[in-house]
Parts: structure tokens; sequence; C-alpha cells
């Protein structure tokens, strides 16, 4: 293995390149209070990259599979409640609806409010601006904790506020 800093999961083929070495090597057990988010990222880490492989129903099946397995070791039927339905789909918006009303009339955010998402300025991606607008109308609440607010960023976000907060709770801690 290459000399460096590592800190990850030690798996089979890690564990026989450090056979092969001889160099000194630092070890230590996974830390229990950190043991399950380390485990599961790292198995997160090992699907993701050989689901590339696998067609989309293949995917679903697959990880269907993974579940009925867990369901098993875990002796939990409550497990079957997470096994995915049809072709695998993502829930976007549930909401009341209103006499002659067919469909929704909110703007999505394009990132994701599931996964972290980071915004570079880059002409090529969404500006964290827009995102922020289209966050502001899609939500059902705000609360916002900022270090510094300055009053020329404030001023491009205002029509949005003031649109939230006629029917809304918006919270603003400036520290």
């Amino acid at each position: 293995m290459i000399n460096g800093i590592y800190e990850q999961v030690i798996n089979r083929m890690i564990s026989e390149l450090l056979e092969k070495d001889n160099k000194v090597i630092k070890k230590m057990p996974i830390d229990p209070a950190e043991k399950n988010l380390i485990l599961a990222e790292y198995i997160s880490g090992l699907i993701r990259d050989k689901f590339r492989h696998l067609d989309d129903t293949d995917k679903v099946n697959a990880l269907n599979q993974m579940i009925d397995l867990l369901k098993k070791i875990v002796a939990d039927e409550d497990v079957n409640d997470y096994l995915i339905e049809g072709v695998g789909e993502l829930l976007l918006e549930v909401k009341d609806i209103k006499p002659f009303e067919s469909k929704s009339n909110l703007i999505r955010p394009i990132t994701s409010i599931a996964r972290s998402s980071l915004f570079t300025g880059s002409k090529v991606e969404p500006s964290l601006f827009a995102e922020l607008k289209k966050e502001i109308l899609s939500a059902d609440r705000i609360d916002i904790l900022v270090s510094f607010i300055k009053y020329s960023g404030l001023r491009l976000l205002i029509d949005e506020f003031r649109v939230f907060t006629r029917t809304k709770k918006l919270r603003l801690f400036a520290i």
C-alpha cells in the first residue's frame, strides 16, 4: 500500500495488502459511538460503486434482497416496511387538494433537500441565490441562523420573505 494516513474500514482486500507489505501499520478498533455511521457509510459506498453495473430493475431487486437479508439478521418483521415498491420512485410532495386545483404550484429547487449540496458559483451549476428563493417559496417554516447578515444579501430575498411571512413563520437569529 502507498504510504499515507488512512481512515478507512479494513476489509479483506486491504488486509491482504497489509500482510504483503513490510511497513509500520497503525490501526485501531472502530469507536463504538461511531460504528453505526462508519459501517453504514462503508456499505453505502460499496453499494453505490457496484450498482453502476446494474440496470434500474436489478438495482431495486438487489436492494430488496439486501433488505430481506437484513430482516433475517435482525429478526425484525418491520424491516419489510422498507422494501421498495415498483421501479423505485421518490416522494416529492404531499398536499391537500383544493377545489378546481389539480397540479402543484410549487417550484422545486434543483438541488435535493435530502443530500448536501456545494455551491461554487460556477455558471454550469445552480446559483445559491436561485435555490434559496425556491426553497423559501416551498418551505413550511424557516429558521435561519447566521453569524452576520448584510442588507445587500437580505434585499435579494426580501420579496420571497414577504410572501412567505404572510402565512408562515420565519425566525432569523443573527449571532
